[in-house]
C-alpha cells in the first residue's frame, strides 16, 4: 500500500512535469494603458506607461529631450500603439526585450545592438573568486 501510493505521488509529479510550459513575456501589443499629453517632454509619457506597466524604459537622455512637446489626446492604447504615436514625429525607433523598451535613433552607433538574439539577459555565472580585498590603507 506505501509503495503504490509512493509511486502514484511520483507519478503525478512526473506528469506535472512534462505538462510544465515555457512562460511568456508579455506583449507590447497585449497591455492597455490609459494616457493624454498636452505639450509635454517624451519621457513624461515613458513614465507613464512605466507607472501603469511592469514595461521600463532604456534611452540615451540626450536623444530623448531633444523631444518636449509630445501631445497625446486621451484614450486607451496598447503600449505599441501608445509608443507608436508618441514616437511619430521622431526620428526614434524601439525594441523590446523581455520586459524593458529600448529606445534609439537608427545609425547611432549606442544602438547597434544587433538582433535581439546576441543580446545576453543577465545571468549569474558559477565558479570560485579568490583574492585578497584590501582598503586604501593596505
Amino acid at each position: 500500500m506505501k509503495l503504490t501510493c509512493l509511486l502514484v505521488a511520483i507519478g503525478c509529479t512526473g506528469l506535472q512535469l512534462l505538462m510544465a510550459n515555457t512562460g511568456k513575456g508579455q506583449e507590447l501589443k497585449d497591455v492597455r494603458v490609459s494616457m493624454e499629453l498636452r505639450n509635454q517632454p517624451l519621457r513624461a509619457g515613458f513614465s507613464m506607461i512605466e507607472k501603469q506597466t511592469d514595461f521600463r524604459f532604456a534611452y540615451s537622455r540626450q536623444q530623448i529631450d531633444n523631444y518636449k512637446n509630445i501631445s497625446l489626446p486621451r484614450g486607451s492604447y496598447t503600449v505599441d500603439k501608445a509608443l507608436e504615436l508618441l514616437l511619430a514625429n521622431t526620428r526614434l525607433l524601439y525594441r523590446q526585450l523581455n520586459n524593458k523598451i529600448i529606445v534609439y535613433q537608427p545609425g547611432d552607433p549606442a544602438s547597434s545592438l544587433g538582433d535581439e538574439a546576441t543580446i545576453m539577459p543577465e545571468q549569474p555565472t558559477e565558479g570560485t573568486i579568490k583574492g585578497k580585498v584590501t582598503n586604501e590603507k593596505d
